[in-house]
């Protein structure tokens, strides 16, 4: 089933799985991730393309990436800012489909 979230992606990178795959790595930690932290946990090997990836996000405004206070330069950290992945990824994804009553479930877990 398509739906805006793999059509946004789709029609802006050629190789729009890997895209995914970085997006959604990242949507796992808020504060974001080392490269090396990206490599792993999205399973993928580490190489120039990769640098091409990140640098596409970051210039599409998906991304950003930052020094960690008091970190070197080599130590940068990507976090996801783009509101669409976000939501899409924490709200939607596992649930299209599935629960009718998807917000209310989920204002009555975030009021308690």
């Amino acid at each position: 089933m398509r739906n805006e979230f793999d059509f946004l992606f789709k029609s802006l990178f050629n190789d729009s799985e890997l895209y995914k795959t970085v997006i959604e790595a990242l949507a796992t930690r808020g504060k974001g991730l080392s490269r090396q932290e990206i490599i792993e946990a999205a399973n993928l090997t580490d190489n120039g393309y990769l640098s091409e990836v990140l640098d596409n996000l970051q210039r599409c405004d998906f991304i950003r990436s930052y020094h960690s206070f008091g970190k070197k330069q080599r130590n940068i950290l990507y976090q996801l800012t783009d509101l669409y992945s976000l939501f899409y990824l924490r709200f939607l994804k596992n649930n299209l489909g599935q629960d009718e009553q998807l917000w209310s479930h989920a204002l009555d877990t975030t009021s308690t």
